[in-house]
């Protein structure tokens, strides 16, 4: 009997912490933006070099080129939309990402997407609508070998809001990257991997010791 008494105290004072933990930890927090609300597409150009979602351009030295994208709003809100044209780079996962406006050259490389092309936009959509927004490539007079890679950040921007009470506001922010190729020959071939090893340095990533 004693040991059913405190087995049964036992499990009372669990359940009143349980629920005092809970209504601590969850003290309001609140969720926005289960989707982007938008999409964004790009519109073909006539010199699109190979049929993709992407751009592929072959353009000449020094000639100019615009690049446009349409962006749809299918909400029944105003949307102001940040198109912000990134270089490339390869993250230390071996993946190709576009989430920098400058990254430092390599020294193989001659130019980078942001040498080319025209700056950041930001883009106002009205409910319902779509809007094209442009951006001016000059290329250089001195040709190059291989191809520019780089990519359109399209994302919706972020407005503070002021919290009617206190707690913790958690904003999904969703994000389209169209990638770019702006090349001058029309060769495919591939020559092989060509390494070039700079200075490497042991550092931490996620804890771990990796070389950099």
């Amino acid at each position: 009997m004693k040991l059913r008494k405190l087995r049964k105290l036992l499990l009372s004072f669990l359940a009143v912490m349980t629920v005092t933990i809970v209504s601590v930890t969850t003290n309001k927090v609140y969720a926005k933006a289960e989707s982007a609300g938008f999409t964004v597409s790009k519109v073909t150009p006539e010199n699109q070099y190979r049929e993709a979602a992407q751009f592929d351009i072959k353009v000449k030295p020094n000639a100019t080129q615009t690049l446009a994208l349409e962006i749809k709003n299918s909400e029944n809100d105003t949307k102001t939309i940040d198109v912000t044209p990134n270089d490339s780079y390869t993250n230390t996962n071996g993946i190709i990402v576009y989430d920098k406006t400058s990254v430092k050259k390599t020294p193989t490389e001659q130019y980078q997407f942001s040498d080319l092309i025209s700056g950041k936009q930001e883009v106002v959509v009205g409910p319902k609508k779509t809007v094209k927004v442009t951006f001016n490539v000059k290329m250089p007079a001195t040709s190059f070998s291989g191809i520019v890679l780089g990519g359109f950040n399209v994302q919706e921007k972020v407005i503070k809001e002021k919290s009617e009470s206190k707690g913790i506001a958690i904003t999904n922010r969703f994000a389209y990257v169209i990638q770019a190729v702006i090349r001058e020959s029309n060769t495919d071939e591939n020559p092989g991997p060509k390494i070039t090893i700079g200075s490497t340095k042991v550092a931490l990533n996620d804890l771990k010791k990796v070389s950099l």
